[in-house]
């Protein structure tokens, strides 16, 4: 299929629009976020407040909104009823609390190494679900078999990127402008080495998916107006990270939001394209847009309200309040990506 063939207006491109509408919905939980912040500080006057820093919060609210509805989802899917899935699902299941038991028992996130393996993982799922939503989504006009092998190439080439841009946006925060980085406490001499040894490993996973889109396009021209869409949405993941990393962790928890509401927007827009009948409350939820995007909305409600309990009248302690806190977040996190793995492309 020629370059001519697929060269349509961006604009028109479904996966890019869902990636806009995603960056919309961003700005609105950050605004969301920005307002509780100001009612906290300005109105109520708050000596301790629950959203210190609106970015983390509703990332956290998102986040335990997308692991809970996406496991009832799993937990209910016709697609789990099968000896093979469930043997994959049990698994990654038992990959992720092996993942949580190391994660916890050597430092967590006090363990830069370790947050940056979080962090890893976490790009990991995020290229790989992108890459499987614009294959599903009816635009990639190429064959499944070339598919099969230079998807997977290209996603472990970006998933390198993101982890190597977040290593030394993370140093150079850290060891050379001498703020608070996740990286501080690691000695630079091994931070450099381990940059150099990152970078290097991402020159060749990218030259490795350039020379395989030449062998089986032609062209690197070809192959981008096969991938144009996702590219676009790869660099505007990779900007929100380096530009937001500047200001420390508000780049990783952008991501975070943008991966979580792209769930949510392509799954609103699939659910209208196929219309299909509501019969209940359970299938207004699940097959109607608008009440899929309710549950959602309701879900990260009750973990803004459970944010708020647990700071205002719970004083922190309790077995919930460790639930919902900032540090078993990264736990739910793990096993929800380890768990997602479980399905095939």
């Amino acid at each position: 299929m020629s370059i001519a063939v697929l060269h349509d207006s961006l604009s028109a491109s479904p996966t890019w629009r869902q990636f806009q509408n995603a960056c919309i919905w961003v700005v609105g939980m950050i605004g969301v976020g920005c307002a509780i912040y100001g009612v906290e500080t300005l109105l109520l006057d708050c000596e301790h407040r629950f959203v210190e820093n609106p970015a983390d919060v509703m990332t956290r609210a998102v986040g335990l909104a997308h692991f809970s509805i996406g496991w009832l989802f799993l937990f209910t899917s016709p697609r789990l009823r099968n000896r093979a899935a469930l043997g994959r699902l049990t698994f990654w299941t038992c990959f992720g609390i092996a993942f949580c038991w190391i994660f916890a028992n050597y430092g967590a996130d006090k363990n830069p190494l370790l947050l940056m393996a979080f962090y890893s993982f976490f790009f990991i799922h995020e290229v790989c679900d992108e890459a499987h939503l614009y294959r599903h989504s009816g635009e990639l006009h190429d064959d499944a078999a070339r598919a099969d092998r230079f998807l997977p190439t290209l996603c472990w080439s970006m998933s390198l990127l993101m982890m190597t841009l977040l290593a030394a946006l993370q140093i150079a925060r850290g060891h050379v402008i001498g703020r608070a980085g996740m990286m501080q406490p690691v000695p630079t001499s091994w931070l450099l080495a381990a940059s150099l040894g990152m970078s290097v490993l991402t020159c060749w996973a990218g030259w490795r998916a350039i020379r395989l889109a030449q062998s089986l396009y032609g062209s690197i021209p070809e192959a981008i107006a096969h991938y144009r869409p996702l590219l676009a949405v790869y660099a505007g993941i990779s900007t929100i990270l380096l530009v937001g990393s500047l200001f420390g962790s508000v780049g990783a928890n952008l991501v975070i939001l943008v991966h979580g509401l792209t769930w949510l927007v392509c799954t609103q827009r699939k659910l209208s394209e196929r219309n299909a009948p509501v019969t209940g409350l359970w299938s207004w939820l699940r097959n109607s847009p608008t009440g899929f995007v309710t549950l959602h909305l309701s879900v990260t409600a009750l973990a803004l309200v459970l944010f708020a309990l647990r700071m205002h009248l719970w004083d922190r302690t309790g077995f919930v309040c460790h639930l919902v806190s900032r540090t078993w977040f990264p736990y739910w996190s793990i096993m929800h990506i380890a768990m997602a793995f479980w399905r095939t492309k």
